[in-house]
C-alpha cells in the first residue's frame, strides 16, 4: 500500500470521524434544546404535574420527537400517546411556520372518562352506545402538516385522523392574502388561549383582532374525506336493535333532503342527485365520500373585506359558488 493511499485512508477515517462526533454533538444539543423548549410548553400551559413524557429526542435537521406521553390530570387521567413527533419545522422569531405534527398510538378509555364525569341523560346514552359497539376504548393516530410563504401569502394546512376499526377523515385546505401579521396575531391568540389564565375579555379582545386582520383571505382549495367502513356495520346492528332498517331509512331521508337543497342553491341536479347517493352509501357501507372544492379562481371568504359578513351563509350556497363535488369511493 501507498503512503498517498493510506494517507488519504486516515483523512478519510478523520473526516468521518469529525463528521459524526459533530452529528452527535448537535444531535445532544438539539434535544437538550427541544425538551426544554417541552418543559416551557407544559409550565406556560399549566400543564406541568398534569401531563409527563418519558423520552425526548431532536435531530439539527428540524425534526423532534416526544414518547411515552401520559395524561396524570384526574379528569384526563388513562389518555396516552406513544409518540408525537415533529419534521420538517421550520422557525422565524421563535415561532413554527411550518411542519408536520403526528401523535402515534393515541389511548381514549372513553368509558373510564365518562364514568368520572356528570353527564347528560343524552350524552350518558351516546357513550354507552359506543361502548356496545366496541369503542369503550378508542386508539387512534392523528397528523397536521401546514405551511406559509410570506412571499406568496398563501397558507396550506392538512389533517388525517385515524381511529381504528372506527373510521378514517383527512382534510386539505389553502388560503391565499394571508399576510404575517394575521400569521402573527393567530399565534399570540394561541398562545394566549394555551396559558389557560386568560380572561374571557383578553380570548375575545386577541381573536377579535386577528380576524380583524382576515378580511381579504380568499379560498383556493378544499377538500375533505371520510371513511366509515369500520363505523356503518356496527352502527346499523346497533340501530337494527331499536328498528330494523332505521338507518337506511335515516339515510334516505337525509340523502333526499341533500340532493334538494343542493338543486334549490343551483347545484345541477344530476350532479345534487349524485352527491345524495354518495352521503347515504357513506352511513349505510361506510364507503369512503369525497368532497372537493373545483372553482376556476380564489374566492373571497368575506364580502367587502369585512370579517363579519362571511361570502358563504350556508352550505348549499357554498357548494354551488365553490363548484364543489361530493363523490362516492373515491
Amino acid at each position: 500500500m501507498s503512503k498517498k493511499v493510506l494517507i488519504g485512508g486516515l483523512v478519510g477515517v478523520v473526516v468521518v470521524g469529525l463528521a459524526m462526533g459533530g452529528w452527535v454533538y448537535a444531535t445532544h444539543k438539539a434535544t437538550e434544546f427541544a425538551r426544554a423548549e417541552v418543559d416551557k410548553f407544559l409550565v406556560t400551559s399549566q400543564l406541568q404535574g398534569k401531563v409527563t413524557y418519558q423520552e425526548v429526542t431532536a435531530s439539527p435537521l428540524g425534526s423532534a420527537s416526544i414518547k411515552g406521553i401520559a395524561v396524570t390530570a384526574p379528569e384526563a387521567q388513562g389518555v396516552t400517546i406513544d409518540e408525537i413527533s415533529v419534521k420538517d419545522a421550520e422557525f422565524h422569531d421563535g415561532k413554527m411556520y411550518k411542519g408536520t405534527l403526528n401523535a402515534h398510538g393515541v389511548k381514549v378509555p372513553l368509558v373510564e372518562l365518562a364514568n368520572r364525569q356528570t353527564l347528560s341523560p343524552s350524552d350518558q346514552q351516546l357513550v354507552q352506545g359506543m361502548a356496545r359497539m366496541g369503542y369503550g376504548v378508542l386508539y387512534g393516530d392523528l397528523g397536521m402538516t401546514s405551511g406559509y410563504d410570506a412571499k406568496s401569502q398563501q397558507a396550506t394546512s392538512v389533517l388525517s385522523l385515524s381511529i381504528k376499526d372506527m373510521l378514517t377523515l383527512s382534510l386539505d385546505v389553502g388560503y391565499g392574502n394571508v399576510s404575517e401579521e394575521l400569521i402573527k396575531s393567530f399565534m399570540a391568540f394561541s398562545e394566549l388561549a394555551a396559558t389557560g389564565t386568560a380572561s374571557q375579555q383578553q380570548m375575545v379582545g386577541q381573536l377579535l383582532g386577528a380576524l380583524g386582520q382576515a378580511g381579504n383571505v380568499t379560498l383556493l382549495n378544499n377538500s375533505f374525506r371520510v371513511d366509515l367502513q369500520g363505523l356503518a356495520p356496527r352502527l346499523q346492528k346497533e340501530l337494527d336493535k331499536e328498528q330494523p332498517g332505521l338507518l337506511a331509512q335515516q339515510a334516505g331521508v337525509l340523502s333526499q333532503t341533500l340532493s334538494q337543497g343542493l338543486i334549490k342553491a343551483g347545484v345541477a341536479q344530476a350532479d345534487a342527485q349524485k352527491a345524495g347517493t354518495a352521503v347515504s352509501e357513506l352511513l349505510q357501507k361506510g364507503t369512503p365520500l369525497t368532497v372537493k372544492s373545483n372553482m376556476a379562481v380564489p374566492l373571497p371568504v368575506f364580502k367587502n373585506g369585512n370579517f363579519m359578513m362571511p361570502a358563504f351563509t350556508d352550505v348549499g350556497t357554498y357548494l354551488a359558488v365553490t363548484k364543489t363535488t361530493i363523490s362516492s369511493g373515491t
